[in-house]
């Protein structure tokens, strides 16, 4: 066998096996092994389904800031996601909308949010109306009274997205009920630096709302040079630069999002070519529709801070590559 042949068949295994399973952005895992059910990863839908749970017009997850310690002003709320209709059944919903807009935006679950050059720190928060009611649930022991006895995968989702901070894994199957509540696999942490890595768990919720990992694997695990989204040659992104203001941050992370489209897709073309494993194909193109829907939202959120995304085309063609070539990439 020539150098040449040998090389070819080195980098393509390389692409069929761990390049591919990388591109996609998620790692293969044995927890989902007995699990049934699907609670879908747009919250939306998720909260519309807990909505009809606790029998309320409205639902709504909330991100509110704090002056930071400077005294300067925070950015304005941001409604995560929201189902229902704010007062729909309020006897007088100018007084019910009143009450929703004036909820102070402390106490909630807390972190700092960094907004170039500035620190804030953020709150998060599950508001609702019901009638002539409106309210906010803002710790682990007020979530609990407000969700009741915890038997449905939506609800269950709400105290892994509030009391644990997890986040769903999306890829198949992700809850099961069990006695006593509801299993789902979760992830946490962030594989973008070094020492940092990502997670995923089964969570236990139990009927109570308590929350106990039964099981974690470690899947992916960060290095130095992370980025926002995927990036491939012959595509131009961004140049990264400190921004004065949310909108814009957004706006560029909204092209890094978009560019990633074309690199996802240009990937799974090229794995289709080398004769890669069906899955592999379709794991690149899921990635790609994950990135399609990143650039949107992401879109959404520079246009509510006042800036225009920065435009990027999604639909060039690229040539396709040797496998070389992609391999080279991916690493």
């Amino acid at each position: 066998m020539t150098t040449y042949r040998r090389l070819r068949r080195l980098f393509e295994n390389i692409s069929f096996a761990a390049l591919a399973a990388q591109a996609s952005g998620c790692s293969d895992t044995s927890l989902n092994s007995g699990f049934d059910l699907t609670v879908p990863c747009d919250e939306p839908s998720v909260l519309a389904g807990a909505q009809q749970v606790v029998a309320g017009d409205y639902l709504a997850i909330r991100r509110a800031y704090l002056p930071n310690l400077d005294g300067a002003p925070p950015p304005p709320p941001y409604m995560v996601a929201e189902a229902g209709v704010a007062c729909a059944t309020a006897s007088e919903p100018d007084a019910c909308a009143t009450a929703l807009a004036t909820i102070p935006a402390d106490p909630g679950w807390g972190h700092d949010v960094v907004f170039w050059p500035e620190t804030h720190r953020a709150r998060t928060q599950l508001i609702w109306t019901r009638g002539d009611e409106v309210g906010a649930v803002t710790n682990d022991a007020e979530l609990r009274a407000f969700l009741g006895t915890i038997d449905d995968p939506a609800t269950a989702w709400l105290v892994a997205r509030f009391a644990t901070g997890h986040s769903l894994v999306c890829e198949g199957p992700n809850a099961r009920l069990v006695d006593g509540g509801v299993e789902l696999i979760t992830t946490s942490g962030w594989a973008c630096g070094e020492g940092s890595s990502r997670s995923e768990h089964i969570l236990v919720v139990a009927a109570d709302g308590t929350a106990t990992v039964r099981r974690s694997v470690v899947v992916e695990v960060g290095h130095g040079s992370c980025i926002i989204g995927r990036l491939t040659t012959d595509v131009d992104t961004p140049t990264p630069e400190r921004h004065a203001t949310l909108g814009g941050y957004f706006a560029e992370m909204a092209a890094l999002e978009a560019s990633a489209v074309t690199a996802f897709e240009r990937l799974a073309q090229e794995l289709e070519v080398l004769g890669a494993p069906a899955d592999f194909v379709s794991r690149a193109r899921q990635a790609r529709d994950d990135e399609r829907r990143h650039a949107a939202q992401v879109g959404e959120l520079a246009q509510a801070y006042g800036a225009a995304p920065l435009e990027v085309a999604t639909d060039v063609a690229l040539p396709l590559r040797a496998a070389l070539d992609v391999a080279l990439e991916n690493a």
